[in-house]
């Protein structure tokens, strides 16, 4: 038996009965879906089958370990289709807790003073609060899961410790710097300059950069659209540790090139073009990855980690500590300091989902914007134009009836 509520447009919340624990108390399993209420009920229908079939909500669910649990949480994360790198990511950490006590605990015995100990254990270890955080975040979402799968009642890690990361400093290079990099890239390859210059302008991620191909420029309309990304994957994947795929916040979003951006294109454009036709019989295909180091057509792209290395040595020679992602970095900061941007503009440029992400990472940068937010609004009130009051000659004018309101302010209500 299985029932369906509604949550907002398009949302629903699917719950199955799969029987009851061991104290009699009913047990369900649920499932969020997005869609109509047609298709809600198609899929409430599966729901209760999977239950039905011993594939959800068995007895056995309830002698499951935190182990067992984390295997199976990495095998669901990874059916839903979930970055590869965040899948890496966390079978490190599962590999990581292997020989903890805490795998061996029975999910539906596992508290949260259980959760604070395996923190504090893994500070004693010298583990980083960083990785501490990760470790919880790893829990969180598999002990979330567990809930809807009916293994426990709650999820305890929301009343457990929760590490906090120390954030490291930004690193943010020069003007003078961009242009040195953007120089001696050029000099060693022009597809590495033109590729740097473009992270510089548009704060793009590198992975991506390199998913970007020609059918995503608009140049006549000076545009970028951002619809991918090269995310790496185990290296025993037949794509030698990287795949295409959506872009980190499953959006796609476009943004306006300059002139300077537009005629940089074109002329790499061109140059892909004279590089294809000097190798016989080789055409630039018009879908080809507009960055490919390894292909003349560009129809491979160059992997994330690669593109890091070249601008390591790029750098390294320069004399300068800095990573491809500075670049991102410089794009943030320049336009917060110009004062002329407002955090959304400057989040939607980056591609952060959400805009407290760039004032949290970029707050320090961001009271010059208010301060200039604030001299424009000043301006246009106190000086404003034909028809607009001044405002401060207003406040002379007002003083002397104030100085009479305080002469007379100890007559009564009804003499004032």
């Amino acid at each position: 038996m299985g029932t369906m509520r509604q949550r907002g447009e398009g949302r629903w919340e699917l719950r199955a009965f799969v029987g009851r624990d061991e104290q009699g108390r009913p047990r369900q399993v649920s499932r969020s879906f997005r869609g109509t209420k047609t298709a809600a009920r198609k899929e409430l229908a599966r729901l209760e089958t999977e239950v039905n079939d011993g594939k959800l909500g068995r007895a056995d669910t309830l002698g499951v370990t935190v182990g067992t649990l984390l295997e199976r949480y990495l095998r669901h994360l990874e059916s839903e289709g979930r970055a590869p790198k965040t899948l890496t990511t966390y079978r490190y950490y599962v590999r990581r807790l292997a020989e903890d006590p805490i795998v061996r605990i029975k999910v539906r015995r596992l508290t949260t003073w259980d959760l604070d100990e395996l923190d504090d254990r893994l500070a004693a270890a010298g583990r980083s609060p960083a990785v501490r955080l990760k470790v919880h975040t790893l829990l969180s979402g598999a002990l979330k899961q567990a809930t809807r799968w009916g293994m426990c009642p709650v999820n305890v890690a929301g009343l457990a410790r929760k590490p906090k990361a120390v954030r490291t400093r930004i690193v943010v290079p020069s003007v003078e710097e961009v242009r040195a990099i953007i120089a001696e890239a050029e000099r060693r390859d022009p597809i590495l300059g033109a590729a740097f210059m473009l992270a510089a302008l548009t704060g793009v991620r590198r992975g991506e950069l390199c998913a970007l191909r020609w059918t995503d420029l608009d140049l006549d309309a000076g545009t970028l659209t951002v619809a991918r990304s090269i995310s790496e994957t185990p290296a025993t994947t037949r794509d030698h540790g990287a795949a295409e795929g959506p872009t980190k916040t499953h959006q796609v979003r476009t943004m306006a090139l300059d002139g300077a951006a537009v005629a940089m294109l074109r002329r790499h454009r061109a140059h892909a073009e004279e590089r294809a036709a000097a190798a016989h019989g080789v055409v630039l295909r018009p879908d080809g990855f507009v960055f490919s180091l390894d292909s003349l057509d560009g129809s491979s792209f160059t992997r994330p980690d690669k593109l890091s290395k070249v601008f390591a040595d790029v750098v390294d020679a320069l004399g300068l500590r800095l990573t491809l992602h500075s670049l991102r970095h410089f794009v943030a900061t320049q336009l917060a300091a110009s004062g002329d941007h407002a955090v959304r503009t400057i989040a939607g440029r980056l591609g952060h989902a959400d805009a407290s992400v760039t004032l949290r990472t970029y707050a320090e940068w961001l009271p010059a914007a208010d301060r200039a937010a604030a001299d424009h609004l000043g301006r246009v009130l106190s000086s404003g134009g034909p028809g607009t009051p001044d405002l401060a000659a207003r406040e002379v004018r007002r003083s002397p009836t104030r100085r009479r309101g305080a002469a007379v302010s100890g007559a009564s209500p009804a003499e004032r």
